[in-house]
Parts: structure tokens; C-alpha cells; sequence
């Protein structure tokens, strides 16, 4: 397939930066210490997701959105690029602060989230 018969796609919207712990179990809702399985720093948001997925499909994408200057911001776009994805339109403001995620999963897929924009 040449790169003109490409499905095109523009993604707009929300991109996060996502740190994941996984756990055995949640938090019971008084002050404690879980220790973690594991941990990751992934992008988020639903469409930086979809623009992920539809890159890794085959299409060409470029995704449209805005985030902060700062280390999410930069890391978020060099991860888009890491994919092939277009981030001419992915704007990093100076004065932004970018959406970061706290994310704790357990064994059975359960999840409590902590965003801050």
C-alpha cells in the first residue's frame, strides 16, 4: 500500500501522561502502604489512545491537542513521534501545565485514578 492510498486520520482532543502502579489490591481508604508489582509511564487519553491504535493499524494520523511545555508535554510528543504519528497541530503552551495521571490497578483490573491538569 503506498502511502497516498493510506486511510487519513486526525485525532482531537485530551493527551495524558499516565504513571501505572500495579498492586495486588487497592487502597481500603485509610492511610497505608502498598508495595507495587510493577510500573509504567504510558500516554493517555482517550484520543491519544485512538490516534496510538489507528497509527499502529496502518493509517497515517496526526493528532491535534495542546499540553504544557514541560517534561509530560515533551515526553507525550516524542511519544507520538515514536509511533509515526503527526504532531504538527500537538501544540506545547509555555505557561501550560500538562494532564498527568496516578494510576493504581489491581490483579483483577480495578483501578483508582488521580489526575491533575
Amino acid at each position: 500500500m503506498s502511502k497516498a492510498d493510506r486511510v487519513q486520520v486526525i485525532c482531537l482532543g485530551l493527551s495524558a501522561l499516565d504513571q501505572i502502579w500495579r498492586v495486588d489490591r487497592l487502597f481500603a481508604g485509610r492511610s497505608e502502604k502498598i508495595k507495587a508489582a510493577g510500573y509504567g509511564t504510558l500516554g493517555g487519553g482517550m484520543a491519544a489512545n485512538a490516534a496510538v491504535t489507528v497509527a499502529r493499524l496502518g493509517a497515517a494520523v496526526a493528532f491535534w491537542g495542546r499540553a504544557g511545555n514541560d517534561a509530560a508535554g515533551q515526553e507525550m510528543r516524542s511519544a507520538f513521534g515514536a509511533e509515526g504519528i503527526d504532531v504538527e497541530n500537538f501544540r506545547l503552551f509555555p505557561d501550560g501545565r500538562s494532564s498527568v495521571s496516578g494510576i493504581i490497578v489491581d490483579s483483577s483490573g480495578e483501578r483508582q485514578i488521580v489526575n491533575f491538569r
